[in-house]
């Protein structure tokens, strides 16, 4: 019998790494962040109406 797949987490292994992430204020940018940082990535954030950032 075969391994089962990894899941993305395992592989990506985004724990400490860090991360720009631009239009973070909404919509995807944002659910992008959320995803990040519960993956433990650092990040860091950039929208042109800087007050909605998180």
């Amino acid at each position: 019998m075969s391994k089962p797949n990894k899941t993305l987490t395992e592989m990506l292994k985004l724990n400490g790494k860090t991360a720009l992430v631009t239009r973070a204020a909404a919509g995807i940018g944002k659910a992008i962040c959320e995803r990040l940082a519960e993956s433990g990535v650092d990040l860091i954030l950039v929208d042109i109406d800087e007050k909605k950032i998180i």
